[in-house]
């Protein structure tokens, strides 16, 4: 659970200036190709009050600078902020839903294995994607910081997987839900540990982030 919640902390608010780092595509990520920017970026929630929304819209990265700023909305892929990255929701894909279902703005993610990404957000199903990413929680300042110290905040969540290293259309990036049937798949090497994740009787219970971050955790997949 340390671990767990070193990585939620990791999602706490920014409000900064800072330079940073981005990548238009999967390759150019997978092969560590990043565009330095020398301009000073402004990193805040799109909200002015701070709210949080969840599984995308959360970041707005901003020179002040009509060109760049354009760029990374509509072409960044992923920027790195102080050794962190932040995917663009505009460029990801859920099944056969357009992009928008993920929202507007960047998400904290985390590499996952050698080449892709992990994300958290509210669990959704293909008939909700549209509504689900823009579920918004209401944490706010003290409250945020105590939510996140909750193994119940990570029970409602979900994980899912931006798949770099696989098939990419030119603008969009697939996303996969890490549910059972995914993790049965991951695990199929590892039948204790896989066993031990199905022993989590409730559906919810079970794909919900606390307990397959646990899992994958401790088969050294995640990384901050």
């Amino acid at each position: 659970m340390k671990k767990l919640f070193l990585l939620c902390l990791a999602i706490l608010p920014l409000s900064a200036l800072a330079q940073i780092k981005y990548c238009t595509t999967p390759i150019e990520f997978m092969e560590d190709q990043w565009v330095s920017l020398d301009n000073p970026i402004e990193v805040d929630h799109h909200s002015q009050k701070r709210k949080w929304w969840w599984g995308g819209s959360e970041f707005k990265f901003s020179t002040g600078v009509k060109k760049i700023d354009k760029l990374l909305k509509k072409d960044g892929l992923v920027v790195m902020y102080d050794d962190s990255l932040y995917v663009n929701c505009r460029r990801l894909i859920f099944k056969d839903y357009a992009s928008k279902g993920f929202g507007i703005g960047y998400t904290k993610a985390f590499r996952f294995k050698k080449s892709d990404l992990l994300i958290i957000c509210p669990p959704v199903s293909s008939s909700d994607v549209m509504s689900g990413f823009s579920f918004m929680f209401g944490l706010i300042g003290a409250t945020a910081v105590a939510a996140v110290k909750s193994k119940d905040w990570l029970e409602n969540m979900a994980c899912y997987i931006v798949r770099m290293s696989s098939y990419y259309d030119g603008d969009h990036v697939p996303v996969m839900h890490l549910d059972t049937e995914q993790m049965e798949k991951l695990l199929s090497d590892d039948p204790s540990l896989l066993d031990e994740y199905k022993s989590v009787e409730k559906k919810s219970v079970r794909e919900g982030a606390a307990n397959t971050l646990d899992i994958l955790f401790r088969k050294g997949w995640i990384k901050k």
